[in-house]
């Protein structure tokens, strides 16, 4: 079973490489809503999942600019919501084609395996930077992705999605019998 955490970052200076890596997000995402709208125009079909990450990975070995300030399995990220988008898009006729975003519209990045350490209490480190948040309430079970987002107001907010084992609740015992089909 997931649960998520969030907690709201205390405000700093260094937060701006965080802002900083939600508008790589959103380039990156609008870069390719470009490349699938051209690829449909030439092809006329969805270039798909991995012909996407092919591409990101060619990008990244090419050219070696801004977009490794982000996390490689955050870049990994956008390609999956965007192929998520695809699919919604296909396979519901309400869901609109996935769009450009402006840097402001663009709201979070994820992180799953790497690029994140819980320093303790209240404290993490993210792409090499630490931050402290608000904590609560403590962490149960395992945490899974760490997601940053950015509210309306451009307060920053820390995302924990944990995998906590389902707890079965155990019933009282009466001595009777029960007979069930």
């Amino acid at each position: 079973m997931r649960k998520t955490y969030k907690y709201r970052l205390y405000r700093h200076e260094r937060n701006k490489h965080l802002v900083r890596s939600i508008e790589l997000a959103s380039e990156v995402w609008n870069h390719f809503v470009a490349l699938t709208r051209r690829y449909y125009e030439i092809y006329d079909e969805y270039p798909g999942y991995y012909t996407l990450k092919k591409h990101l990975t060619k990008l990244k070995q090419r050219d070696k600019g801004h977009w490794y300030d982000l996390n490689s399995q955050a870049l990994q990220n956008v390609i999956e919501r965007l192929d998520r988008a695809y699919q919604r898009f296909f396979e519901i006729d309400s869901a609109g084609r996935p769009g450009f975003k402006k840097r402001e519209k663009y709201t979070s990045f994820t992180l799953t395996q790497t690029g994140w350490k819980l320093l303790g209490g209240n404290r993490v480190r993210i792409q090499n930077h630490n931050y402290k948040f608000v904590k609560s309430r403590p962490i149960k079970g395992e945490i899974k992705t760490v997601t940053i987002k950015r509210d309306a107001c451009g307060y920053l907010w820390i995302c924990f999605s944990v995998e906590k084992k389902p707890s079965t609740p155990e019933l009282p015992r009466t001595g009777n019998a029960v007979g069930l089909d």
